[in-house]
């Protein structure tokens, strides 16, 4: 595999040219965007973060996990029901007991069935029957393995679902759906929809002054418009990464008229 200044050791979940050189600026840069999203939106606004494929145990998720529990900042971790096992989640369980997190439904076993096109679970080349017989029995290991504590929220991996799964979510017990902002199918009702406005991780900027000028764009328009949903990889995040997050969630926690909420708050407004 070619290497070069902006590029990842794996090709399988490459950390973005952004966090392998990031800006020096970043603490500036970043308060001027969150304050100028506030402005905009007169003042209140609502952040939300949610971390998909969830379930095997690695310092990168127990990191990520842990950075959320300790500053009391809530986040919606995507379970992958197929991976999930009792001892995983006796681990994930115990980073966090206080309730900050909106654990919920990631696909099934996050494996793409399409031959062209997005990649995608819950797509178009499958009997919507597989499909339903997937989600519930998805839900019911959730159930049974989280003891109840993961919520009626479906995430479906790469964000992609068709209409039929979408439009069958709500007679199998889901309540909201979370994918990228402006995604399609449009939600029916009455499903709620909670998009995520902002990745931090998955990004195909060639540099990193593009990629921050990007980012930060996308969290203050976001904000502007009333709720930012900020997406993050910890398969693709490096010390730098880290460190970025940390400071986001540093200075979210300080911003006036901010409030910081879960799918599971945000599901039920």
């Amino acid at each position: 595999m070619k290497t070069g200044k902006y590029m990842n050791m794996t090709a399988k979940n490459p950390i973005a040219a952004l966090w392998l050189t990031p800006p020096t600026d970043l603490r500036p840069r970043l308060k001027t965007a969150l304050d100028q999203g506030m402005e905009r939106a007169g003042g209140n606004a609502i952040l939300h973060f949610r971390t998909d494929d969830v379930a095997v145990v690695g310092a990168s998720l127990v990191r990520l996990l842990g950075m959320f529990a300790s500053r009391r900042v809530p986040l919606a971790p995507g379970l992958v029901p197929a991976w999930l096992t009792p001892e995983r989640w006796k681990v994930l369980s115990g980073i966090a007991p206080s309730g900050d997190f909106a654990w919920h439904q990631h696909g099934w076993r996050h494996k793409n069935h399409e031959q062209t096109g997005q990649k995608s679970e819950f797509g178009s080349s499958r009997p919507l029957t597989e499909k339903i017989d997937e989600l519930r029995r998805g839900a019911e290991r959730l159930h049974d393995i989280t003891d109840s504590t993961s919520l009626p929220i479906f995430t479906p991996p790469w964000n992609s679902l068709d209409a039929e799964t979408l439009n069958a979510l709500t007679d199998l017990g889901f309540q909201a759906v979370s994918r990228a902002t402006d995604a399609e199918p449009a939600c029916p009702a009455p499903l709620v929809d909670i998009p995520v406005h902002a990745d931090l991780h998955t990004r195909t900027e060639p540099d990193p002054e593009t990629g921050l000028t990007a980012l930060l764009m996308e969290i203050e328009n976001a904000l502007a418009a009333g709720t930012c949903g900020a997406m993050l990889r910890h398969q693709r995040m490096n010390p730098a990464a880290f460190a970025f997050l940390d400071l986001f969630l540093e200075l979210a926690s300080r911003t006036k008229g901010l409030e910081l909420a879960h799918l599971g708050q945000l599901m039920v407004r």
